[in-house]
């Protein structure tokens, strides 16, 4: 079915429409795996899109979405905005940290193997593209698949396990082998100390918290007060919220950024700002 809305874009065309679905051929996107995933992560960001899947080979884009909080006017509106920027910047095919570079003669002899880990640390849709786009970005891997549901990724390259692990590492994230039966055990005991340490975090923050904002609601003029309500902040910040620091460091690193990076920035701000 040919869509009437084929001439709605300007850096793309829309080749068919449906009530929850749009499916787009952009030029922007032709044989760029990297300003697809891009793409991606940038539309599973906004409220009223569902899933998003791109085909780079063939430029194309899909798109379902919720017509109620995200009407298709205003979609194709964003779409516009976001392919134009992407036109316009330039992306490296390697990064320029030192540990991911071209491919050395002990890289090159080893065989291309699949492995199946499982990925610690992800917080949402837009983590596992980004960890499959800095994976992608390393000349020794040839395709990646992280799922943030499962929270496995599913990589195939000319690295040793160790290697491939200590990439994902550096992105802030952990990475671990599933090769056995326990492996994968320790892998549930784990998930069950992450939450449980999660848990801490939030019932402390939670009850920091209350008190903190109670301060500044009453806005008092000591300077008593404002030192208590900073001193209660920072086991909140320092502690409670240490592992989105962790991670948008690490990132910084990679010269990158996620979800992560802005809560760290944002936290790290209005902290600063107390003193």
């Amino acid at each position: 079915m040919k869509s009437s809305h084929a001439g709605s874009l300007t850096h793309g065309k829309v080749v068919h429409a449906l009530s929850r679905r749009v499916r787009i051929i952009s030029p922007v996107l032709l044989k760029d795996p990297e300003r697809a995933c891009v793409l991606e992560i940038l539309l599973q960001k906004r409220d009223g899109i569902e899933k998003v899947r791109t085909v780079p080979d063939i430029a194309c884009l899909v798109i379902y979405f919720d017509p109620n909080k995200l009407p298709k006017a205003k979609l194709f509106t964003l779409l516009d905005a976001l392919l134009a920027n992407l036109g316009k910047r330039k992306f490296t095919t390697t990064l320029s940290n030192s540990k991911q570079m071209a491919p050395t003669e002990g890289d090159l002899s080893l065989a291309e193997q699949e492995f199946n880990l499982t990925v610690d640390g992800m917080s949402c849709v837009s983590c596992a593209l980004l960890i499959e786009m800095l994976l992608m970005r390393d000349p020794r891997i040839s395709s990646a698949n992280v799922n943030y549901a499962s929270e496995m990724a599913s990589v195939t390259g000319r690295v040793s396990k160790e290697t491939l692990c200590a990439l994902i590492d550096n992105m802030g994230y952990k990475a671990h082998s599933l090769d056995s039966l326990a492996q994968r055990q320790i892998m549930i005991v784990r998930e069950k100390k992450r939450l449980s340490d999660a848990r801490r975090r939030a019932v402390l923050s939670a009850v920091l918290s209350l008190p903190v904002m109670m301060i500044g609601m009453a806005s008092p003029a000591s300077r008593v007060w404002h030192w208590a309500q900073h001193l209660l902040a920072t086991p909140i910040v320092l502690w409670a919220g240490w592992p989105f620091f962790e991670k948008a460091i690490k990132l910084a690193q990679q010269r990158a950024t996620n979800m992560d990076s802005l809560i760290a920035l944002g936290v790290g701000s209005s902290y600063m700002a107390i003193v």
